[in-house]
Formats: C-alpha cells, structure tokens, sequence
C-alpha cells in the first residue's frame, strides 16, 4: 500500500479544507493518507 503524508499550515482556514480535499483523491486511489496541521502539532 502507497503511504501520503499532507502537511499544511493555515491562518484562517482554506488550506485545511484543500488538503482534506487532496486526501480524499488520494484516498481514492489506493493511498493510506494521514493529514497533518502543522501548527498543532510539536
């Protein structure tokens, strides 16, 4: 299995509902996907 890593950061929100986006695309086509906000995570 293809593995994805999406990492975004975003002040008001948009780049969230994009990367959910491509990782649903992604996810449609045979990737395991994790989504990270990079700004809460440390």
């Amino acid at each position: 299995m293809n593995k994805a890593l999406i990492v975004y950061g975003t002040r008001y929100g948009a780049a969230e509902s994009t990367a959910k986006d491509i990782a649903e695309v992604l996810q449609n086509e045979g990737f395991q996907v994790k989504v990270v906000n990079a700004k809460r995570k440390k």
